[in-house]
């Protein structure tokens, strides 16, 4: 959900308004369209105070679901999608383990990540330590490299130093 702020020149005393669309299905079947409300009656959220598709979390708990499928705890995976009216809070994961598997989860049975708590092809690294490479390539401490793919075989990602 997106909330667009406008900010003005102020000329008199009163504060800027903004629109606001509100994520709870009941408040919104309620009021129907966006409201107008002034800006200190509200904050902005922080991005570890809410789930949106994209999200990388990870499994509070062991989670089994009635077609055999297991997530271990700790299991970390991706939002893909909102359950049909999200009013029971049901998110679509496509899991990071083994299986890849796409299971619905409740929020309460997982927890939002800290972008520093798992890597993405992209990422920017450093060398924890001198390493060799299997070419017999030296890569010092302290190098820096740009993840560029993770082989789901054996977990290991391809570095370009």
């Amino acid at each position: 959900m997106h909330t667009a702020q406008v900010r003005a020149k102020k000329t008199s005393d009163t504060s800027p308004t903004v629109n606001v669309r509100f994520c709870d299905s009941d408040l919104k079947k309620k009021l129907g369209d966006p409201t107008r409300i002034p800006e200190e009656s509200m904050r902005k959220c922080r991005s570890s105070e809410f789930l949106q598709v994209g999200d990388v979390i990870r499994a509070k708990e062991d989670l089994t679901w009635d077609s055999g499928t297991r997530i271990n705890k700790g299991t970390l995976g991706e939002i893909k999608e909102q359950g049909d009216s999200n009013k029971d809070d049901l998110w679509l994961v496509r899991w990071w383990d083994d299986t890849s598997a796409k299971k619905y989860a409740y929020s309460r049975h997982i927890k939002k990540c800290k972008p520093s708590e798992f890597f993405r092809v992209g990422d920017r690294v450093q060398a924890k330590h001198d390493m060799t490479t299997t070419q017999g390539v030296r890569i010092s401490k302290g190098t820096f490299g740009k993840l560029k793919e993770r082989r789901a075989s054996d977990r290991k990602w391809l570095v370009d130093w």
